[in-house]
């Protein structure tokens, strides 16, 4: 007999594999280390919140009224807490 699961509401991750190209990973790593301290869960949840995100505003019957409702419902401490600041690869780096 396994252990006893939690309810889904009180679960707190689930375990990806996942196979990724060099160039994705190394670019995870890069926003894992210089925007999250090093933690790579965090990194790929934030990617996936912007996965997320792009989605609904490409998907919507109007993009540009998507986008500015998506804008308008994010507060600053969503934007600070899950890093949703979409800042580049520095040159050198890349």
């Amino acid at each position: 007999m396994g252990r006893p699961r939690k309810i889904p509401a009180e679960r707190l991750s689930r375990y990806i594999q996942a196979r990724v190209t060099d160039e994705q990973w190394n670019w995870l790593e890069y926003r894992a280390v210089e925007h999250h301290g090093g933690d790579l869960s965090k990194a790929l949840r934030e990617c996936i919140i912007w996965s997320q995100t792009a989605v609904t505003i490409f998907d919507a019957s109007d993009p540009h009224a998507e986008l500015s409702a998506q804008l308008e419902k994010m507060t600053v401490s969503e934007v600070g807490d899950v890093g949703l600041v979409m800042d580049a690869e520095p040159a050198d780096e890349a």
